[in-house]
């Protein structure tokens, strides 16, 4: 009898956590504004990364962001680790000095000899040069005994112009992966180079980390203020880390170059006014890439609308023929205790505070490799954080609800009683 008693009561604790738990739940669920299905969840660990257009549903700082697993009576937090997927050289530091073996003199060249004594793979040879101005077109030869020598590239120019406007410095030379131990450099057409050394960093194949967006721009020429001015527009908000500019003109230039984001427009008797972010600032010439990387720079602002503005002073507009945009990849880590339940990514709570989970410091013990989810669509949840008083005050004015939970304690509550009173 009395096992029986003890059932019934575990049975009774049962019904009324799941009530409580089920309704608490979907109330963590509700406080959100958006949700997106996570699907392939196998394993205790996988990964995931946020859609391109996820940026417009979140706290700028990802505060908000929660993986929620459903089951049929109780909702789970799942706990993460974010993190921002960078390209890092892992040799970028390991800067060397070469060692110059020999000068020559020609009757129109001037050659140095560097010896890569480790036979190091390289790609890059930056120059030191004490000179304020010069132009040089540089010839680079590999050797494995100084005596036969192989043409690496035959023409690189390197080129330092520096006045009371412009301090331009492009003094490195780029060709394709060598190990050669000697390399000759040889200067076309000059007799003297005041070369104080070379330097190299190893050559190392670098996993690049960016999203491609698509986007439309506009381009115009502003003749009074001697700009051209490039309106962007990308098809929703994200963070931006690279920007780029194709340009076909054929002529050498040198320009300066600001990158604004819109923030947001003003409607005036005299029309909109455009409130504008400087995010970035960076001259650009014909002898660099027009990739202006500001890495984490801007790692807070959620872009959609970019202008892009060249100083041309009294030179020829540039001829742009294509504008390119680029993002880091927002990767989260997740452990996953429940294979039966249904899991979501949710976001939208601007009264949201960042999650304290413990897994943050122990972030060696999770898996290099890790199977990705894929995230469904972003689906908006009706009941949104505004309407959580209203969750609220339906849990405590549900009649039937008061009714089954009064119920359940008033068993409880009899049992308990007959129990203690027996014994």
């Amino acid at each position: 009898m009395l096992n029986k008693k003890m059932k019934t009561i575990k049975f009774s604790l049962y019904l009324l956590v799941s009530i409580i738990g089920l309704n608490t739940g979907y109330a963590q669920m509700n406080s959100h504004s958006f949700k997106s299905e996570l699907k392939g969840v196998k394993a205790n660990w996988h990964s995931l990364q946020l859609p391109k257009d996820y940026f417009e549903n979140c706290k700028k700082d990802f505060s908000d962001i929660r993986i929620y697993g459903i089951t049929a009576t109780d909702t789970i937090e799942a706990p993460y680790v974010l993190n921002t997927l960078r390209s890092v050289n892992p040799l970028s530091a390991n800067q060397k000095l070469f060692s110059i073996v020999n000068k020559v003199t020609g009757e129109n060249d001037y050659s140095v000899t560097l010896e890569n004594s480790d036979r190091k793979n390289l790609n890059k040879i930056q120059l030191a040069i004490n000179d304020s101005n010069y132009d040089y077109i540089v010839g680079i030869e590999g050797s494995n005994d100084q005596l036969k020598w192989l043409s690496v590239n035959d023409s690189v120019r390197v080129l330092r112009i520096k006045n009371k406007h412009i301090d331009f410095n492009h003094s490195h030379l780029n060709f394709n992966p060598i190990n050669f131990p000697f390399i000759k450099l040889t200067f076309k057409n000059s007799k003297k180079v005041n070369l104080q050394n070379a330097s190299f960093t190893e050559f190392a194949e670098i996993k690049e980390y960016y999203i491609n967006h698509k986007l439309t721009y506009t381009t115009k020429e502003d003749k009074k203020l001697k700009q051209t001015i490039i309106h962007v527009k990308l098809p929703y908000k994200t963070p931006v880390t690279k920007v780029a500019l194709v340009i076909e003109s054929q002529f050498d230039y040198y320009r300066t170059m600001r990158i604004e984001a819109l923030q947001d427009s003003v409607v005036t008797e005299k029309g909109v006014l455009y409130n504008y972010k400087n995010l970035h600032h960076q001259n650009i010439s014909s002898f660099k890439n027009t990739y202006q990387d500001f890495g984490n720079q801007n790692k807070n602002d959620f872009v959609q609308q970019l202008k892009i503005t060249i100083a041309n002073h009294d030179n020829t507009p540039l001829l742009i023929k294509g504008v390119e945009v680029q993002s880091n990849p927002i990767e989260i880590s997740a452990r996953f205790d429940n294979f039966d339940a249904k899991y979501y990514l949710v976001s939208g709570n601007a009264k949201s505070q960042k999650p304290n989970y413990d897994i943050v410091n122990f972030t060696k013990q999770i898996p290099k490799e890790l199977v990705e989810l894929k995230v469904g669509k972003v689906q908006y949840i009706k009941i949104n954080y505004e309407d959580k008083k209203q969750l609220k005050e339906s849990f405590f004015t549900n009649k039937l609800l008061w009714a089954v939970l009064l119920v359940i304690i008033m068993f409880l509550g009899y049992f308990t009683y007959k129990m203690l009173k027996e014994n």
